[in-house]
């Protein structure tokens, strides 16, 4: 509920009527910027061992495949789940975003697959106030936290700006 309460918060912000030609002249560079923005928030959340993280993700696909609430919670309960969780966001945002960065991506697409990077973002802020919330080791300092949820939030308007400005050229 919380996720669709902030998509439709995402939807109805006003945006510009027309893209902002000083933004649009750097909107190519906002695939790239964002990617370092990810690799910052990346740094952040305590790396998950990789057989922890196998572990984790064959788990939370079994447990969802037997749709078995008590197997979910053993998984939920592990020190290392929130953090997986929040890595996996990240990743999957990556990857959608590393086809922004293809320059001969027509316009269209451009567009299309810019569409998807808010849902991404929204996903990618709400793992990382998981991580937050079960953070009882204080792994992540108030300065770290700030921080991410600032920049989140900051690349929500950059990728409204860029949707902007592509269609503008369409």
């Amino acid at each position: 509920m919380h996720f669709r309460f902030a998509l439709a918060l995402l939807v109805a912000m006003p945006g510009p009527a027309l893209a902002d030609d000083a933004a649009c002249q750097r909107d190519g560079s906002m695939p790239e910027e964002f990617l370092k923005v990810m690799d910052g928030l990346d740094g952040i959340v305590t790396l998950v061992p990789p057989d922890e993280s196998k572990y984790i993700g064959e788990e939370y696909a079994a447990a969802y495949k037997a749709q078995s609430e008590a197997r979910m919670q053993v998984l939920v309960a592990r020190p290392m789940y929130y953090p997986h969780m929040f890595h996996v966001e990240v990743e999957t945002a990556r990857i959608q975003l590393k086809v922004l960065t293809i320059t001969t991506l027509a316009p269209r697409e451009r567009v299309r697959m810019a569409a998807f990077m808010p849902a991404h973002v929204m996903m990618m802020k709400s793992a990382f106030e998981d991580v937050i919330a079960h953070d009882h080791r204080g792994t992540v300092s108030k300065v770290d936290r700030d921080w991410a949820i600032g920049r989140l939030d900051l690349e929500l308007n950059d990728i409204q700006q860029y949707i902007s400005c592509w269609v503008d050229k369409i």
